[in-house]
């Protein structure tokens, strides 16, 4: 019973801080978060925060790795497929396997603030995807990588624009059309109707 207690005692506490980070970064840049102002924030001691994390770029790093650690277990459960249909089937599963802490992740890739902490976001999910699945492209590896800084990048900086924006398209129909960009490009789109003017 006591580590019961014990236990929900730690995911309260790294919950109050990851909370106070994301609403620090959507504020200023994460180099100008201090240790004192996040532990404020979080309503704990210095002390506290020091026993869950070494500096705030410790938050950071640990959502990223949370997030390609889902991101791939879907992948690797799914396969590594290129169809329209797999790209939303990997999109749904990451979104349900986020559900609980997705305003959290949303909040740190799209803090307009921080383009440093997307920067690095990028490069990670780049270099985990090229160690894990470049027996998969039949492509050269300089193509490999020009394609992979275009999808994620652009990806993520669409997202960013759509996520602080009035949101006039929902995030399904927004899904859909950065799949379809990704998988068939600009003529994909107009192939299939989605940009006509109305």
């Amino acid at each position: 019973m006591e580590r019961v207690k014990i236990d929900r005692r730690i995911v309260k506490t790294k919950r109050a801080i990851r909370a106070a980070f994301a609403n620090l970064v959507a504020m200023k840049d994460i180099n100008h978060i201090t240790i004192k102002e996040l532990a404020d924030k979080a309503d704990i001691s210095r002390k506290t925060f020091y026993f869950y994390y070494n500096s705030v770029w410790d938050i950071a790093e640990e959502i990223q790795n949370e997030l390609a650690d889902k991101m791939f277990a879907i992948i690797d459960e799914n396969g590594l497929s290129f169809s329209e249909e797999s790209y939303q089937l990997v999109y749904e599963k990451f979104k349900s396997s986020i559900e609980n802490d997705y305003q959290l992740f949303i909040s740190v890739i799209s803090a307009s603030n921080n383009p440093s902490i997307r920067e690095k976001t990028i490069k990670h999910f780049k270099e985990l995807l090229l160690n894990r699945y470049s027996n998969s492209f039949i492509i050269e590896d300089k193509i490999a990588n020009l394609s992979i800084d275009f999808i994620i990048s652009g990806s993520m900086y669409v997202f960013k624009k759509w996520n602080n924006s009035d949101k006039k398209i929902s995030l399904e129909e927004f899904v859909h059309v950065v799949l379809l960009l990704t998988r068939y490009g600009l003529k994909g789109l107009l192939d299939k109707g989605i940009i006509i003017r109305k």
